[in-house]
C-alpha cells in the first residue's frame, strides 16, 4: 500500500513466501503502482531478514542483492511493535473482512483476477475512512513523485558442479556433506550445487533437489543425515507389493 493515497495492491498465494516470492511480489505491486516508492516499511519476516545482531539487521542474501539493484530505502519496523505498521495491518483486516469473506474460491488464477477486479471498484475507488480522500484519485497526484518502474531482469544463480565421493558425500570449505545412498554411480558423479538463506543446496544434473544441509560453522566436520544411508528402494518395493495384493486385480 503505498502511504499517502492508500492506493493498494493485493497478490494470493496458496504457497509459503520466500525471498524469490517476496521479490515477485514487489515486481508485481510496483507494475501496478506505475512507480516505485522511495522507502518501504517491513516487518521482520524471515523472507527479508537472516537475523538481527545488536540493532544491525541481517538481510538474507537474496534480498540483499535485490535491493542492491533498486533505488529504495529499507525501514523495518520494531518486533513487537503493531503501531508502526498499523497501515498494513489494517489493510489485511479490510481485505479479510470485505474481499475474503464469504467469497467461494475456485482457483489462484481467479481469486487473483477478483482481487484485481475488487481493488479497482472497491478499495481503492471508495473514500477511505481515515483520510477521507478516494485513493485512485490520491494515487494520480501521487504517481508523478514514484521512481520510474523499469522491469527487473533477474540474473540466474550460477550452480557450481561437485565431484560426488565415494561415501556419497560432496567436499566444500574442507567439511564433508552426505548425499543419498546411490547418487555416488562411478568415477565422474557430479552433482550441482547453490547456496540459498545460509543452506547447501543440492541438485542432480537434470535440475531436481536431492537434499539440502545447512552450512556448518567451522572446519573439518561431517555433516550427515542419517537418512542418506539408508536403502529405501527394497521396502518401497516391498511395500507396492503389499498393496497390490490388496487389490481386485493385482499387478
Amino acid at each position: 500500500m503505498l502511504s499517502r493515497s492508500r492506493y493498494k495492491y493485493i497478490w494470493f498465494l496458496d504457497t509459503y513466501f520466500t525471498s524469490e516470492l517476496a521479490i515477485e511480489a514487489h515486481e508485481k505491486a510496483f507494475a501496478f503502482f506505475g512507480g516505485m516508492p522511495d522507502e518501504i516499511v517491513y516487518d521482520q519476516d524471515k523472507v527479508f531478514l537472516v537475523s538481527e545482531n545488536k540493532g544491525d539487521l541481517i538481510l538474507t542474501d537474496r534480498f540483499k542483492a535485490y535491493t542492491r539493484e533498486r533505488p529504495f530505502k529499507l525501514h523495518f519496523c520494531r518486533r513487537s511493535d503493531p503501531e508502526s505498521k498499523g497501515k498494513v495491518e489494517n489493510v489485511v483486516k479490510y481485505t479479510k473482512q470485505n474481499f475474503l469473506y464469504n467469497r467461494p474460491y475456485w482457483d489462484l488464477q481467479t481469486l487473483n483476477e477478483e482481487a484485481v477486479a475488487w481493488l479497482g471498484r472497491t478499495a481503492n475507488l471508495m473514500v477511505h475512512g481515515t483520510t477521507k480522500k478516494e485513493p485512485f484519485a490520491e494515487w494520480t497526484i501521487e504517481k508523478p513523485f514514484l521512481f520510474p518502474y523499469v522491469q527487473y531482469t533477474h540474473v540466474p544463480v550460477v550452480l557450481k558442479t561437485c565431484t560426488v565421493r565415494k561415501d556419497n558425500t560432496i567436499s566444500w570449505k574442507s567439511n564433508l556433506y552426505s548425499l543419498p545412498l546411490g547418487t555416488y554411480q562411478g568415477r565422474g558423479s557430479l552433482v550441482s550445487m547453490q547456496l540459498h538463506e545460509g543452506y547447501i543446496m543440492l541438485f542432480d544434473l537434470q535440475g531436481h533437489q536431492i537434499c539440502r544441509h545447512l552450512v556448518a560453522a567451522g572446519q573439518g566436520l561431517k555433516i550427515k543425515n542419517n537418512h542418506h544411508a539408508r536403502d529405501k528402494s527394497t521396502a518401497i518395493n516391498e511395500l507396492i507389493e503389499e498393496l497390490s495384493q490388496l487389490l481386485d486385480n493385482p499387478l
